[in-house]
């Protein structure tokens, strides 16, 4: 049982191909803190007690800023950020409701119910270290170069150069904002009428051997492109 409330602001030129105007929005979303109002000692029940009623208290902020560069070329800048906590320390934070950064961002169903924070060039960040839960904290920067090959109706076309920077942490006390993994890459985006969005991206991954041991790090331009992956986008632009 919880509440979310959503604040919000959109000044976008248009919702297919925004040139200009930006979208802000910050939510709130929280539960009743039940561990402190039941007078249970938190610390001796089982997990099945314990878990019986989830507690959290919720917070994700998302900004995109659209400017126009040159002719039909635009620029799209994002930040997205989003943090859970907890009411008592026995409870501690919720296993529920928190945050995975990586892969496509189209699996977004998990018995966790956690949020699927997109990142192209990355596979899903918890299969790196499948004993680590989904963070509780997680940064995602973004930007856009977008230009329009066809702006008819029946099929709107348009091009992608990008930069990412995403991370998660499992901890406030490991929280470094500067410590991102980076991504670069290209994409098309296809608006059809009879499919609606379809996208592809290759983002390439600079920063993938300090998430995985397994994999080394590039020694050259060759084998850094090649370390890059597709990502799809089906119906809707992933987070």
């Amino acid at each position: 049982l919880s509440f979310k409330q959503t604040f919000s602001r959109n000044s976008l030129s248009d919702f297919t191909f925004p040139r200009t105007g930006s979208s802000i929005a910050l939510s709130v979303q929280l539960t009743p803190p039940w561990s402190l109002l039941n007078g249970k000692d938190y610390t001796q029940l089982s997990i099945n007690e314990k878990y019986k009623w989830i507690e959290y208290h919720k917070y994700r902020f998302n900004v995109d800023w659209y400017t126009p560069v040159v002719g039909k070329l635009v620029l799209r800048t994002s930040a997205k950020t989003g943090f859970i906590g907890f009411y008592n320390k026995d409870f501690g934070i919720s296993p529920f409701e928190r945050f995975r950064v990586g892969g496509d961002g189209l699996s977004n169903y998990t018995i966790y119910g956690v949020d699927v924070i997109s990142q192209r060039g990355y596979e899903d960040y918890s299969q790196y270290n499948p004993n680590t839960l989904p963070g509780t904290i997680f940064n995602k920067f973004t930007a856009e170069l977008r230009y329009p090959f066809s702006t008819n109706p029946s099929a709107f076309i348009y091009g992608i150069m990008f930069a990412e920077g995403a991370n998660q942490w499992l901890h406030g006390r490991d929280y470094d904002p500067f410590r991102l993994n980076r991504s670069v890459g290209l994409g098309m985006r296809f608006l059809l009428p009879a499919f609606g969005l379809l996208g592809f991206d290759y983002g390439i991954p600079f920063d993938e051997h300090r998430m995985n041991p397994l994999i080394a790090k590039p020694t050259n331009l060759k084998e850094l492109i090649q370390g890059g992956r597709f990502s799809i986008v089906l119906g809707f632009e992933p987070e």
